[in-house]
């Protein structure tokens, strides 16, 4: 019931800001064309400044949307730094989400997740990108959502039917929850049916990381789901 009570918040969150987001420029549609770059473009350069008045000018001018340089997209960028609006403006002037996405890179609906941009989490899903993309060290959007203590967007991931056994850098995502003391996400990763008794190359599981740092409640909780030593 507190997730969705949390989801349906959300959502009336995202629709206000669309009500509210009318100085957004309608529809660019200027240059869309795929290129790489030997040199960060001026619209890059805007995004990472964090200048509106840059970002217009530079899309005015004919910089592309979806250009490539070292493995950067504007885009990509926006999202890296958190600044939703500029997300929103990219997209609307047509830039391709993930199209230069390579396997050690975090997906777009990562990099979203990772800032807890709801807004662009909801949009992304709805879109219908991949949920459970994992990239090279083993990271998810939940992944990322979760261990940068973003419960709403976690919970968000979870609604939509995010894999919840996913191992960031050789761990369970359960184990490293549990190693931060992280009830509130623990929880609904529980009922979400996490594996509980995972056993790292270590040896550790998420019960003996509970037992040796004497968190008794997520101990508790942890035993209920089924965990054992």
């Amino acid at each position: 019931m507190n997730r969705l009570i949390i989801l349906l918040s959300v959502l009336l969150w995202v629709a206000g800001c669309a009500s509210n987001d009318q100085q957004v420029p309608p529809d660019f549609r200027i240059n869309t064309s795929k290129q790489t770059l030997d040199s960060p473009s001026s619209l890059m350069k805007a995004v990472e400044s964090g200048s509106e008045e840059l970002l217009r000018s530079s899309l005015l001018a004919g910089d592309s949307v979806n250009a490539v340089f070292q493995g950067d997209t504007p885009l990509r960028i926006a999202l890296s730094q958190g600044r939703g609006r500029f997300v929103r403006i990219l997209l609307r002037a047509g830039a391709t989400p993930n199209w230069a996405l390579q396997p050690e890179q975090a997906s777009l609906l990562m990099l979203a997740s990772r800032k807890g941009m709801n807004e662009q989490v909801i949009a992304f899903i709805q879109q219908g990108q991949d949920l459970n993309y994992i990239d090279t060290r083993g990271w998810s959007a939940l992944a990322e959502a979760s261990l940068n203590g973003h419960l709403t967007t976690a919970n968000i991931l979870l609604d939509a039917g995010a894999e919840v056994d996913v191992y960031p850098d050789g761990a369970s995502l359960l184990m490293k929850l549990v190693a931060d003391n992280n009830m509130l996400i623990v929880k609904p990763m529980l009922e979400a049916g996490a594996d509980v008794n995972f056993i790292a190359q270590s040896g550790e599981t998420a019960l003996s990381i509970a037992r040796e740092n004497q968190f008794h409640e997520l101990d508790l909780m942890l035993v209920q789901a089924g965990a054992r030593l």
